[in-house]
């Protein structure tokens, strides 16, 4: 049962993390998602979802996050750090207690030729930016390269300090959601165990 399956998205070793089957609509949320509930009202909580992916520049793909009980999309949504072993998310969440899906490979499916892969879809701010400042998220856009003006690498690092770990404080003083499981769109879609990759941690032991 999902209940008996939650823990903590900001620190939960990602060996514990749960991975199941679901069925959801593929055409803009894609095969892969991670579900999170809130459970006390928040205007804002910060999920952390340790999906350990292969992609390379997961930073440029978007993610998108959806209210499990009304099927609708959350627009206040900020993607605070985007790696390859994980992502920290700071949303509104609208229906409480209550479940959101984190779509984080979110794209359009392939068209009739054979050998078209589809398309993701670019990060995109999506946000109030009332509700940004309201929290301090304002100028937290900076620390992923999709929405560096510079288009430089700005995204934070497991491990790295500095400006950046200090201005991803505010997000760090959230209530946290929690994790339930991570989910494929059918079988064939399921990248656990051989494609979830180690984390740093784990190849320097």
């Amino acid at each position: 049962m999902l209940g008996s399956a939650m823990m903590a998205c900001g620190g939960s070793p990602a060996g514990e993390v749960p991975y199941g089957v679901g069925s959801w609509p593929e055409a803009g949320r894609g095969n892969h998602r991670a579900l999170v509930r809130v459970e006390q009202p928040a205007d804002a909580v910060w999920a952390r979802i340790p999906w350990r992916r292969r992609d390379p520049q997961p930073e440029t793909k978007d993610v998108r996050v959806f209210d499990a009980a009304t099927g609708r999309r959350i627009t206040n949504v900020v993607r605070v750090a985007i790696t390859q072993e994980s992502g920290d998310l700071v949303f509104q969440p609208v229906t409480v207690p209550g479940i959101y899906e984190v779509y984080y490979l979110p794209y359009n499916p392939p068209r009739g030729n054979f050998d078209d892969p589809g398309t993701y879809f670019a990060p995109t701010n999506t946000a109030d930016p009332a509700w940004l400042k309201r929290h301090g998220l304002t100028n937290l856009f900076a620390l992923s390269p999709a929405f560096s003006p510079s288009g430089e690498e700005s995204a934070r690092r497991p491990g790295e300090g500095g400006r950046a770990q200090a201005r991803a404080e505010p997000w760090r003083r959230l209530p946290q959601a929690q994790l339930l499981r991570i989910e494929a769109r059918g079988e064939r879609h399921r990248m656990d165990p051989m494609e979830v990759i180690a984390t740093q941690a784990e190849i320097a032991q």
